[in-house]
């Protein structure tokens, strides 16, 4: 189980189908986060990833930051803190 899921720099696996899995997913908190500077996520990507997102009915809340396509420590670290006071 879980309650949170983050996709750092990452998408939706595009072939899959999510609709079915709603009553699941309803419950759980699911976000995007990527670098203004990451060269792998261009706006036609950014684009095609809200197209898959709205198609499947996954709320996803989006949460850009400065930076590249890295995990960066102290991004992560904001995060964890956010979530937590959630």
């Amino acid at each position: 189980h879980f309650h949170n899921l983050v996709l750092w720099a990452g998408f939706f696996p595009e072939d899959l189908n999510y609709l079915p899995h709603q009553s699941y997913l309803r419950d759980k908190k699911l976000y995007f986060a990527y670098g203004d500077q990451d060269q792998f996520i261009t706006p036609a990507r950014l684009e095609w990833h809200e197209e898959i997102t709205i198609k499947n009915a996954l709320e996803v809340q989006t949460i850009p930051f400065v930076g590249k396509h890295e995990v960066a420590r102290e991004r992560l670290q904001e995060f964890w803190k956010c979530l937590r006071l959630e």
